[in-house]
């Protein structure tokens, strides 16, 4: 999860632009439908094949043999032909990120990840290449850190608490609360504090009821912004005279009680609401004015805009990382069914067949099924074959993936390079600000893990035909592995 941000990522696709507006499709790689049919004529095929060519005299042992079978076998047209239809071979998809000068290096870590490879290549691969790379976003994440606490320790909070200790930052926060004339309407925020949980609520409700004129907490959540305004200025308008706090109540009453003119006055200017509340006053035959904002009123306001601002740029990060990612998860749940199903019919087949095998008994170690080594030869043949069009369908979800994370960066950076033109930001801002320097770095490295995980899956796939099938055992990742150590 994105450091600051309820995201979840579902682990971690969609066009990598600036902005992201809508759920971008997902462009699944087209496949010829296939049918269980298809792929149980070809396990019966490759089957019989071998059966033949062993009655012929081919020794599937014999290395150089084998690998000629299997030749044979593959480039079979209608074996060809099937094979295309109910398998991915490969996946050449990823696109080409151009970098720049100024890209973050959030941008530049992304783009920079050894990418998850084919079963071929994989075999040949150094296998602690996105260990290494792993590494590199360790560095830079620690360097992130380090800004982000230069940026933490800036604030007049950490600046007190550094300076004085633990009992001034609550001293700080007391003073700070009991300015508020809510606070203090509940008896202050020493007191809060050594309410009991029913108690603070029970001195919540009453307050509410105190400054809004009986009206529950309940009750204005439920009202529109302009409903919430017009209460507003009856709050402020009760600390002067009687007779403006029931011009402010009877307006309020007013905005309530009709929906029409309610729409209207949504829909003003500042200036033309104040201009209408001059009107209502007139009708009135009141000399009271549009309520004057107190210091304090200011002071609320920019607080709980902040608030709202911080809020808001979390929840627009959450839209838009479900626009991103839920398309890339339904289509990565869709590919691991499709493999399990052919994994299934496999196992099935093979089950079927060796049942069908004779049984004898002709050494010390018991009953074995007669010939049941041809059947497991074409298991394995077969499970090649799935085992590529799994990593084919791999390597599409990661790249889907690494595209979504290079858009939802690409929104963090400018967010970041929003907040430190800023000047004067307050407590809370450089907070949003340091936690926006961290985000991002543990997906990086989760993206990293996944490649090398999947790279390292391909790599055993290819290793095991060439052994199982081909009698060729060696695995040159040992020997890169030792070399790197």
């Amino acid at each position: 999860m994105i450091a600051g941000f309820a995201v979840g990522y579902s682990d971690v696709s969609a066009q990598a632009s600036k902005k992201t507006t809508a759920s971008p499709p997902v462009n699944e790689s087209k496949t010829p439908a296939a049918s269980s049919d298809d792929q149980s004529w070809l396990f019966d095929k490759a089957y019989g094949y071998i059966n033949d060519q062993v009655k012929k005299g081919r020794d599937i042992m014999n290395a150089e043999q084998a690998a000629t079978l299997m030749n044979d076998l593959n480039n079979q047209p209608e074996v060809k032909a099937r094979k295309a239809k109910l398998y991915r071979q490969d996946y050449s998809g990823r696109k080409q990120y151009k970098t720049t000068s100024d890209e973050s290096d959030r941008l530049m870590l992304l783009q920079g990840i050894p990418e998850p490879k084919a079963p071929s290549p994989a075999l040949q691969a150094d296998p602690r290449e996105n260990d290494k790379y792993s590494e590199k976003i360790k560095h830079f994440r620690d360097l992130a850190a380090e800004e982000a606490r230069s940026i933490a320790n800036s604030t007049e909070l950490a600046k007190t608490y550094h300076r004085d200790g633990e009992a001034a930052v609550k001293k700080q926060f007391e003073n700070k609360a009991d300015q508020s004339e809510l606070v203090r309407d509940m008896g202050g925020a020493r007191a809060v504090q050594n309410m009991t949980e029913e108690e603070r609520k029970e001195a919540a409700k009453k307050m509410v009821a105190r400054q809004t004129g009986g009206h529950t907490a309940e009750e204005i959540g439920k009202m529109t912004p302009a409903q919430k305004q017009a209460l507003a200025w009856q709050m402020a308008a009760s600390k002067n005279t009687s007779g403006a706090n029931a011009d402010a109540a009877a307006f309020t009453q007013k905005m309530m009680n009709d929906p029409s003119f309610r729409a209207q006055y949504e829909k003003m200017s500042n200036a033309r609401k104040q201009e209408v509340y001059a009107e209502f006053l007139q009708s009135r035959g009141s000399t009271g004015t549009f309520p004057n904002e107190t210091r304090e009123m200011k002071d609320a306001k920019n607080d709980a805009e902040e608030i709202l601002e911080v809020n808001r740029i979390a929840e627009e990060f959450r839209d838009e990382m479900k626009k991103l990612f839920a398309p890339i998860d339904a289509l990565s749940m869709r590919y691991e069914k499709e493999t399990a199903l052919k994994q299934q019919q496999l196992t099935e087949w093979v089950a079927r067949e060796t049942e069908k095998l004779p049984t004898v008994r002709d050494s010390e170690y018991g009953e074995r099924k007669d010939g049941v080594e041809r059947v497991y030869l074409t298991q394995s043949v077969l499970s090649f074959e799935i085992g590529k069009d799994k990593i084919a369908k791999e390597r599409e979800i990661w790249n889907r993936y690494l595209d979504a994370h290079l858009t939802a960066f690409t929104t963090l950076d400018e967010w970041t390079a929003k907040y430190e033109k800023r000047n004067g930001l307050s407590d809370r801002l450089k907070l949003q600000l340091s936690q926006l320097k961290i985000a991002g770095y543990e997906e990086i490295l989760e993206l990293n893990r996944k490649a090398g995980y999947i790279t390292g899956l391909a790599g055993s796939i290819q290793y095991g035909y060439n052994c199982q099938v081909l009698r060729n055992c060696y695995d040159p990742r040992q020997e890169k592995y030792l070399n790197s150590q």
